[in-house]
């Protein structure tokens, strides 16, 4: 068994990988180091600004027998706040719109016709009858009949029939054809 483990090839040593790992380390060991010592001391004793009728007042720093994680953890407490997970935002709500100027209403307007021209007819001598249709409903009109109590027909030219909504005494007209 040991000549079996003698007969495989030991494998290669890499030795432009491991020293690439100890540089990429080494590396990172000093950035952090100067990082840290880098960073602007905070004075360990701060003194208030005395006002007109307040008293001098100092804050002392870590104790002597805090270790350097619990010096860093106040320092960064002082810096941050006390609420290291509060939620900060930087939404502004925008400004409300300005006030609306109400006008007038606005003037009343007659619906759309309701009627469809079917046709007319006239005998001679005598006025025409003009057919009006509304869903299933058809109309024989003359000239000064009321529809519905809503629809006055006024009068025929130049190929349209003119009606007059009764309740805003708006003249409407209708397209029959050629001249009457």
């Amino acid at each position: 068994m040991s000549a079996a483990l003698k007969a495989l090839p030991a494998p290669a040593p890499r030795p432009a990988a491991s020293r690439r790992l100890q540089w990429l380390i080494g590396g990172a060991v000093v950035v952090g180091a100067l990082l840290w010592f880098a960073a602007p001391e905070e004075p360990d004793v701060v003194e208030a600004v005395t006002a007109s009728a307040a008293p001098a007042v100092a804050v002392a720093g870590p104790a002597a027998g805090d270790g350097a994680a619990v010096a860093f953890a106040k320092r960064a407490a002082r810096k941050v706040g006390l609420d290291l997970f509060a939620q900060h935002s930087w939404y502004v709500p925008p400004p409300p719109p300005p006030p609306r100027v109400a006008g007038p209403p606005p003037k009343p307007v007659a619906p759309p016709l309701p009627y469809a021209f079917l046709g007319s007819y006239a005998r001679a001598g005598d006025k025409p009858v003009f057919f009006l249709v509304r869903g299933d409903r058809v109309f024989d009109a003359h000239v000064g009949d009321v529809l519905e109590g809503t629809y006055r027909v006024e009068a025929v030219a130049n190929g349209q029939l003119k009606l007059v909504y009764l309740p805003l005494q708006q003249e409407q007209a209708l397209f029959v054809g050629g001249p009457q």
